[in-house]
This record gives structure tokens, C-alpha cells and sequence, in this order.
């Protein structure tokens, strides 16, 4: 299974048979690149999980049931439900980076920013704060107990071809 036929983009009618056969699909990745899958996270976007939050408790449940970690991506900018977040079997919320660019300048958002860091700490979950581009942001994150954050402060997005020279690279040298 080539990496494209894998990440497709999912176009919202077929969203059902994705989610049927996703665990199958990700099963045969993790035995072909022999990946352990607690080292495999999904980044999950809210707007996807909330579109048939039952199914996805289930699909959720299937996905964690073989070791893989799950973020749920773009939070605070859906619709969720804190009700589901119980439910949903989710590792790490990710702090929407339209929170994290204009927390200085909003203190609306920097309120956001508290509340969803406060959420997950009280969940037991993880935070990680979207697109954090400079050390302001940074300083910020940190008085609020934000312990992971990810952005070009740290390292410049990488383009597809270099990622697959990387990966490959790894593959032959083993993943640890």
C-alpha cells in the first residue's frame, strides 16, 4: 500500500467506509513498516469525530484497542460535546492555532488557551499547542502549564520528498 492510497483526503460521503475499514487498513501498515503502534498517533480533527460521535466511540475504541495513540486535532473550533470527551478514548487535545497566533492580542483567546490547557489537565489528557511560531507564544504557553507544543519555532515544516528520504533512511537504519 503506497503512502498515497493511505492518505487520501476523505471526502465526507465516503466517511462511513472509512471508518469500517481504517483499523483493517492501519493494522496492515503497522505489520508492513513493523512499526510499534504505540509509537503510530492519529491527529483526528474535531469537525470529523463530532460528524457521528457514536460511531466514532466505537471507531475510537477500535484504533486504541491496537495500541495507537490519538490527539484530537483543531480543538476548540468544532463542535464538540465535553460530554463525548469522556468517551472518546483521546490521548491529547491540540490547542487550534487560531488560538495560540492571536493569544496576546485577544485576551478572549488567551481565556480559550487557560480553559482547554485546564480541561485536559483535569481529563488526564495531554495538550499540545498548534503552530507556535515564536518564543512570546511560547513564554505564554509555559505560564499556563502548556507542557507540548509544535511549530516552526522548533523546525520548519518538511516537504513530502524530504519526509519519505527521512523515513527511508529510518526504515533502513531501524526505527528505535
Amino acid at each position: 500500500m503506497s503512502p498515497d492510497q493511505f492518505w487520501d483526503r476523505i471526502h465526507p460521503d465516503d466517511l462511513k467506509q472509512v471508518r469500517r475499514e481504517l483499523p483493517a487498513r492501519i493494522e496492515t501498515v503497522l505489520a508492513e513498516t513493523r512499526l510499534r503502534p504505540a509509537d503510530l498517533v492519529l491527529d483526528i480533527s474535531e469537525n470529523v469525530i463530532m460528524h457521528k460521535a457514536e460511531s466514532s466511540v466505537m471507531l475510537l475504541e477500535q484504533l486504541k484497542s491496537l495500541g495507537l495513540r490519538i490527539h484530537l486535532d483543531d480543538f476548540g473550533t468544532g463542535y464538540s460535546s465535553l460530554g463525548y470527551l469522556h468517551r472518546f478514548q483521546i490521548d491529547a487535545l491540540k490547542i487550534d492555532h487560531s488560538f495560540i497566533r492571536n493569544m496576546r492580542s485577544s485576551g478572549e483567546n488567551w481565556k480559550t488557551v487557560r480553559a482547554i490547557v485546564n480541561l485536559a489537565d483535569n481529563l488526564g489528557m495531554d495538550v499540545i499547542a498548534e503552530v507556535v511560531e515564536n518564543e512570546e507564544q511560547l513564554a505564554e504557553l509555559r505560564r499556563l502549564h502548556c507542557k507540548c507544543a509544535q511549530g516552526s519555532l522548533f523546525e520548519e515544516p518538511r516537504t513530502r520528498a524530504q519526509m519519505e528520504r527521512i523515513l527511508a533512511e529510518d526504515q533502513q537504519g531501524g526505527i528505535d
